[in-house]
């Protein structure tokens, strides 16, 4: 959507989840939606949310960052793409 890759120094470098994690830890990030806050203009609370839009969600297993698509977010997780409220996100990023 931007015609820029931000994650383009870590694309192809780790092949798990807990790789590319351990990745942007040693970039200075403590987790994948610190890295997408240093990128991305995070929505004031009660900002309503734009299609394309990134969405950080709360899971079990800890922050998921899914796709705002109208009232839904569109995550990946363990058991594959799922949608879920938009009312369920925690922080949401302005995708230019």
């Amino acid at each position: 959507m931007t015609g820029t890759d931000p994650a383009s120094a870590y694309r192809g470098r780790y092949t798990t989840l807990r790789g590319g994690a351990r990745m942007l830890r040693r970039a200075g990030f403590a987790d994948h939606a610190a890295f997408a806050a240093s990128q991305f203009r995070a929505r004031a609370l009660g900002e309503a949310a734009a299609p394309g839009d990134l969405a950080a969600i709360s899971t079990p297993e800890g922050l998921a960052l899914g796709v705002v698509q109208g009232a839904l977010i569109y995550v990946v997780g363990p058991s594959g793409l799922t949608a879920v409220r938009a009312a369920q996100a925690v922080t949401v990023f302005e995708v230019p």
